[in-house]
């Protein structure tokens, strides 16, 4: 399902927005359980509408950019200090082993 939206920046304006769609045609939706099409019925009050949140849209291109940059970059570094960290861990073990095998033969 595609929203589009003329004006995205009054959405974020005072944070989340709601959302309340009416459903004309409910028989395109089918349950989840049993995949057989909705009826009126199946809503509370026999009234077909989904309700709910939108997150904050980020309208500026560029700022959109600069967020997914930097996401990246950081998911960068973390697999790095993890790869690090998993090498220094295979280094350690290998001489407490050994330091453990010192302490038995005592």
């Amino acid at each position: 399902m595609e929203i589009n939206f003329d004006c995205p920046e009054m959405l974020s304006m005072s944070g989340a927005a709601q959302i309340n769609m009416d459903i004309k045609e409910v028989s395109i939706f089918k349950t989840k359980e049993t995949m057989k099409s909705l009826s009126k019925s199946s809503f509370k009050e026999g009234t077909p509408v989904i309700n709910g949140a939108l997150p904050p849209i980020i309208s500026d291109k560029e700022e959109a950019d600069a967020i997914h940059d930097k996401s990246e970059m950081a998911t960068k570094v973390l697999d790095m200090l993890n790869s690090g960290n998993f090498a220094l861990m295979l280094i350690l073990q290998g001489s407490l082993q050994e330091l453990w095998g010192m302490i038995r033969a005592v």
